[in-house]
């Protein structure tokens, strides 16, 4: 993948990551699919919403398997933990602003709002990108297991960590 696709895949990984699918998402799919198939990603198998909200909780909201995608829960702080202050930060020096419509609401280190700061970084700084990518793009790596259930909020975790895997500077 090229630097100038890195960008508008974040966009989408962060996109999908901050939603849990409905109807009219999952008909926008099928006109991202081209997009989808390139990060190695298909729209669900199954338009039956409440599998997929199972899905979705299995995934990242079941307390037992699920993998959070907020950061500083994995980093022991709870909720707006030290690692959503310094996305903030970040946000804010970079003359950004973290969209609430467009998070959903969610924390700003959840991965999802992460990956859409990271985007806009990468287009702006390419060193403010790198080192968001060292405080605030690796934890999710060392905490990833393999999620339990497959479909394609496991498909969708695979792919973010192929593209984090893939982002500068990598880990030594």
């Amino acid at each position: 993948m090229t630097d100038a696709a890195l960008p508008p895949v974040a966009r989408l990984l962060g996109w999908l990551l901050l939603r849990e699918l409905d109807a009219a998402t999952l008909a926008s799919l099928e006109t991202l699919r081209p997009a989808l198939e390139a990060i190695g990603l298909s729209p669900p198998e199954t338009d039956d919403l409440e599998e997929l909200a199972a899905q979705y909780y299995a995934a990242f909201l079941d307390p037992t398997a699920g993998v959070p995608l907020v950061q500083s829960l994995h980093e022991g702080d709870g909720y707006e933990g030290e690692a959503a202050r310094s996305v903030r930060a970040i946000a804010d020096a970079a003359g950004l602003e973290l969209d609430s419509e467009l998070s959903h609401g969610s924390p700003a280190d959840h991965l999802g709002v992460q990956l859409l700061l990271w985007a806009d970084l990468a287009t702006r700084d390419e060193e403010a990108a790198q080192e968001f990518t060292r405080r605030h793009l690796r934890w999710l790596s060392l905490r990833m297991a393999a999620l339990p259930q497959p479909g394609f909020y496991a498909d969708l975790l695979n792919a973010t960590r192929s593209f984090l895997a893939s982002l500068p500077p990598h880990p030594s």
